[in-house]
């Protein structure tokens, strides 16, 4: 999945089991699209458990930051968006 980013952008851990999309310069319009491209990648993963194989599920939701107030803020604003779903 990694090759689907540009080179600038950055994918980290923010909590246990969410993970955060930094793409800087992204138009608001390409969200969605960039969201259901991460989840077709991942719907394509299996993990082999103890169980068995496993597939991969994931929600997504985005948020815009324009440089007033903190990453914090944004981080908030978008867990909020994620509890909705």
């Amino acid at each position: 999945m990694r090759g689907a980013f540009r080179v600038d952008d950055v994918i980290g851990r923010i909590a246990p089991d969410t993970f955060g999309l930094l793409l800087r310069g992204c138009p608001r319009d390409m969200h969605s699209t960039i969201a259901e491209r991460c989840k077709d990648d991942l719907s394509e993963l299996r993990v082999n458990t103890s169980e068995g194989w496993l597939a991969i599920d994931a929600l997504f939701a985005t948020a815009s930051f324009d440089g007033v107030g903190t990453g914090e803020v944004l981080v908030a604003a978008t867990e909020r968006l994620l509890e909705e779903s």
